[in-house]
């Protein structure tokens, strides 16, 4: 994407569209055989493998892509909710930072964030509302690699359980707050 002139790169490189399943595979035992087992169902099936892929799958592939490239060892999604596609989210973070920093869309300064950082320069950073951060928190994931801090909020309280436990796994208690909302 375009950058702003003056604002500085983003502090975690941007994710290709389509992952490198085979380095994906070589550092997450699990990717790698949920991999192999869609390989598998795909060859049988004679259809690609987009065409046989389930939500096994995509958590795996989420949890490995999160393990890589953000260094978050712990992940889960109960059965049923969303897993939501990394790279994608990743730019509308790297979209915002990009906003902030600049200072708005035409990047002519005025109002933006320092440059250096993409934090604002101020005691413990930007804060982040995520309203409906759903049971994956991967906002609030993603914008703590940077260095803000979020509050997350969900009605659902499956949602916000799985969330918290993320977030305390991966040692973010300092950046994320999740709360339950009516």
């Amino acid at each position: 994407p375009l950058m702003p002139s003056g604002v500085a790169p983003s502090p975690t490189p941007l994710l290709p569209d389509q992952p490198d399943f085979k380095a994906l595979a070589a550092v997450d035992a699990a990717f790698g055989a949920a991999l192999k087992k869609t390989k598998a169902r795909a060859k049988a099936l004679s259809l690609p493998l987009g065409g046989v892929v389930d939500d096994e799958f995509n958590l795996c592939l989420t949890r490995a892509i999160l393990k890589a490239h953000f260094g978050y060892g712990h992940f889960s999604i109960p059965p049923g909710y969303l897993v939501p596609p990394v790279p994608n989210r990743q730019r509308y973070v790297e979209w915002l930072r990009t906003l902030l920093v600049s200072g708005g869309s035409d990047g002519g300064g005025g109002g933006g964030l320092s440059v250096e950082d993409g934090t604002g320069g101020r005691e413990g950073g930007l804060l982040g509302l995520d309203v409906g951060t759903g049971a994956s928190c991967i906002y609030p994931l993603l914008g703590a690699r940077m260095g803000w801090r979020f509050l997350a909020t969900d009605v659902d309280e499956e949602s916000v359980q799985n969330a918290r436990r993320i977030v305390r796994e991966n040692n973010l208690s300092e950046a994320v707050v999740v709360l339950r909302v009516a």
